[in-house]
């Protein structure tokens, strides 16, 4: 079984750090675009997965949230050794998943028994995300300037996470970044109950100092590092904005 993750990020043909990416989106008035690969990018990939490995597991970002799950769908029906799974969950959550995987698959874990596990796993996963700014949702196009200077003029601090199916939603609101974090630990809290947590990352927009404050106070609650802390992927930067922090979760 094979598991293979590679994130590359172009601008005017330059490969770029996450960090000098958001460098450039805090100083360029051009707001970058996403867009998904070729077809013939994912039939590359796939063709080598499917002719290097004996089994390949592809977790994919929510077909709620990209077009990408769809192409990847129909591609994959070329090779009956990769199975094509909608995680439902994006960026820090996914990798959670991604990560918890790749553990199963060192362990000796059958293929059978994945197929059944991941499922659960996707069920058990969160993602909050504490939301800085709406500018970059203005010169996105996802909400209007008119919106987005009402939201500026109250200093709403929105937090955002995805549905059962995967879906984007808003969760919550604050007047305050406190506010948010306050709410964004005890949603957190919430949903761990008392039942066991296998583990939780913190992934943030250059927003470092943050993103630290949100370990220290989630490794008092689950009194454990978390799996990883980094630079969320430039494309959901593009849209949540630099000063976004997301609290990932999965329970056992």
């Amino acid at each position: 079984m094979g598991l293979t993750s590679e994130i590359i990020f172009y601008l005017d043909k330059k490969t770029l750090s996450a960090a000098n990416f958001y460098n450039l989106l805090e100083e360029d008035k051009n707001h970058p675009v996403s867009s998904q690969p070729s077809p013939s990018t994912i039939d590359t990939m796939y063709e080598m997965m499917s002719s290097n490995y004996k089994s390949t597991f592809a977790l994919h970002l929510s077909k709620e949230l990209s077009g990408f799950y769809a192409s990847a769908e129909i591609i994959a029906k070329k090779y009956a050794n990769i199975d094509i799974i909608n995680s439902k969950h994006l960026s820090g959550s996914q990798g959670l998943l991604v990560l918890r995987l790749a553990e199963e698959i060192e362990k000796g874990t059958t293929e059978s028994d994945l197929r059944v596990m991941i499922p659960q796993w996707i069920a058990k996963t969160k993602i909050l995300t504490d939301i800085d700014t709406l500018k970059y949702f203005v010169r996105g196009g996802r909400i209007s300037t008119l919106k987005g200077l009402a939201a500026q003029l109250l200093n709403l601090k929105p937090i955002i996470s995805v549905d059962k199916n995967g879906k984007g939603i808003a969760l919550g609101k604050s007047y305050s970044r406190k506010q948010n974090m306050k709410q964004i630990i005890k949603m957190i809290t919430d949903f761990a109950g008392n039942k066991p947590v296998w583990n939780y990352a913190i992934v943030h927009a250059k927003a470092d100092e943050r993103a630290n404050q949100y370990a220290d106070k989630l490794k008092q609650v689950f009194e454990k590092e978390p799996a990883f802390i980094v630079n969320i992927s430039p494309v959901i930067g593009v849209h949540n904005g630099i000063g976004s922090v997301a609290v990932c979760l999965m329970l056992k």
